[in-house]
């Protein structure tokens, strides 16, 4: 059956939609009234329920691997897709771990699926995908050299998003954040910052593992980021930074203190200090959005500790 994607509101399949991040995304794709499809292995996920409570009962979940490009291709016209966001893949540790998984995961499920689209570059008018920060190498002005098997991964995808752009005119937008933080986040050493918030919000005592200075993006951006470079793509294939606001550990410390009075008293930091955020000339959201502003960290902080205080009732994020 043929589908009118120019006349309808926008189906978005996401890839990677149980997840932290794309829980938050989904919220922002029912906000603007998207048709949503998600393609994943897993069952319905609970994050759906805490973020979007019984409009949880209108996203379509598609059970399949990413990896399989049939069913990848039958999910794309069976659900007459017209915009894609892609955030399915295996994070830092998974990766030094076991490197061909991670490559199989993050750089050849991605190259079949920008290869889907050549059949169906009339239909499907916008693409995102995650990228991240972990492509910059210690040169600072360009990413070059990875220092993890996680950013090759992530940087190859963008050298390939390049060339379908060049050979076959697709375009793409990968995104770069660096620590993403909000109500709900819970695993990998990046998540201290929001479980730090956690600790605030239920008033237990936390150790962020690690010192030094952290990039935060808050959720809510990340995902408003995801969403706006999917449903209104510049041309071409973009790689697009997300730094973050930079702030000492001890100075994060201090503001979840401002937020909850008494906090910093159960709050500590230990560990090495992760590497920095190294760009010199980040391309940032601004230079295709011009109105693009991100939430002030205190603020995402206060709404991240109001958002497990939410949780911690059995109430669904505001």
């Amino acid at each position: 059956m043929a589908h009118d994607t120019h006349t309808r509101q926008p189906t978005v399949l996401v890839t990677g939609g149980h997840g932290f991040i794309g829980a938050y995304v989904l919220r922002e794709l029912r906000r603007r009234h998207c048709n949503i499809v998600v393609l994943d292995l897993a069952e319905r996920s609970e994050r759906w329920e805490r973020l979007l409570g019984d409009g949880a009962r209108d996203i379509r979940l598609v059970r399949g691997d990413l990896t399989d490009s049939g069913v990848v291709a039958d999910t794309l016209d069976a659900c007459g897709v017209s915009h894609i966001i892609h955030l399915v893949g295996l994070l830092t540790p998974d990766c030094q771990q076991n490197p061909v998984r991670g490559a199989e995961v993050n750089v050849l499920s991605t190259v079949r699926l920008f290869d889907l689209l050549r059949a169906r570059r009339e239909r499907i008018r916008g693409v995102s995908y995650a990228s991240s920060y972990a492509v910059h190498g210690p040169g600072g002005d360009r990413p070059a050299n990875p220092e993890t098997f996680y950013g090759a991964f992530k940087r190859s995808v963008e050298l390939i998003a390049e060339q379908y752009w060049r050979h076959y005119g697709i375009s793409t937008v990968g995104l770069r954040p660096y620590v993403v933080y909000g109500a709900g986040r819970e695993t990998g050493i990046s998540a201290a910052p929001s479980l730090a918030a956690r600790a605030v919000a239920l008033g237990q005592p936390y150790t962020i593992g690690f010192t030094g200075h952290v990039g935060l993006v808050f959720v809510e951006d990340a995902a408003r980021a995801f969403v706006a470079c999917a449903l209104e793509p510049p041309s071409g294939a973009q790689a697009i930074d997300m730094p973050g606001e930079d702030i000492a550990v001890a100075d994060l410390i201090a503001m979840l203190a401002r937020i909850r009075p008494g906090a910093a008293a159960t709050l500590a930091a230990a560990g090495p200090a992760l590497p920095p955020s190294r760009e010199e000339r980040p391309c940032l959201l601004n230079r295709f959005y011009a109105n693009w502003q991100d939430t002030p960290l205190e603020e995402g902080l206060r709404r991240t500790v109001e958002g497990w205080a939410a949780l911690e009732r059995g109430e669904t994020i505001r």
